[in-house]
């Protein structure tokens, strides 16, 4: 076989190969990771028992964060809407604060919790909404 046959089949396998790992890489699911830089947790949940809604909030904050705050909420689907029907706020001199809402529970009716989170730092504030399942 000539040079030229050789370097043109080495060429082919080398483009196929590559197209293979490209195909391997793009299959990778992606990763949802939030893009926050002083926030290092947050989360919120709902449960409903014994007639009563609990939705629960924590945020969690980098050794730079000074102050936290949660205004947590919870809300029951009307149609295809979410209404708050109690909400509550709460803030913290430090770098973690939870807190806990109740309400009465309607019987039939589905409820999320919602906070809203913030802090803040030595030259500004970041924030973030997170809602539960």
């Amino acid at each position: 076989m000539n040079k030229s046959i050789r370097k043109l089949l080495a060429t082919i396998s080398l483009f196929a190969f590559l197209i293979s790992l490209s195909t391997v890489f793009a299959m990778q699911p992606t990763i949802d990771k939030p893009n926050w830089s002083y926030i290092e947790n947050a989360n919120c949940q709902c449960s409903v028992k014994g007639g009563t809604v609990t939705a629960d909030a924590y945020v969690q904050g980098n050794d730079h964060v000074t102050k936290c705050q949660i205004t947590l909420s919870i809300q029951k689907r009307v149609g295809s809407s979410w209404v708050t029907v109690d909400s509550d706020i709460d803030s913290d001199n430090s770098s973690y604060l939870e807190m806990e809402l109740t309400t009465p529970a309607e019987a039939g009716v589905t409820y999320r919790a919602k906070a809203s989170v913030k802090v803040w730092f030595s030259s500004g504030t970041e924030n973030t909404t997170i809602t539960s399942n």
